[in-house]
């Protein structure tokens, strides 16, 4: 399920900046390691997404690990154990990836929440 829609500013305010809102769920299989995790999404052009990512553990057995980077390099990561989820609000979205414990198979379900300022 996908869904965006752009909102403006009030009236009385001096600005006119404009926020597209997106919407997405993603599903992801992986047994990707930790030197080299899977990419999940990843922000192409210019314009850094905030939001929040709530990752969703599919497995029954494997813990995975879910990372956002962010535009300035700086790194955010939780643990997510089998059949729970946890959730990151991060600004400055740059992408997010996520690895297995011990390169073992693991299913995830990632939802997005995100808000991306929008030159007019």
């Amino acid at each position: 399920m996908s869904e965006d829609w752009n909102y403006g500013s009030g009236t009385g305010c001096d600005c006119s900046s404009f926020w597209k809102v997106s919407k997405f769920t993603l599903k992801s299989v992986f047994s990707n390691c930790q030197n080299d995790p899977a990419v999940i999404y990843k922000v192409e052009g210019s314009g850094f997404p905030s939001g929040t990512v709530i990752a969703e553990n599919l497995s029954r057995k494997t813990s995975f690990v879910y990372r956002v980077e962010k535009s300035d390099g700086t790194v955010e990561s939780l643990l997510v154990a089998p059949g729970s989820e946890a959730a990151l609000s991060v600004t400055s979205i740059a992408r997010v990836s996520a690895y297995s414990i011990k390169g073992l198979l693991a299913g995830g379900r990632f939802h997005f929440d995100l808000m991306q300022p929008v030159e007019t």
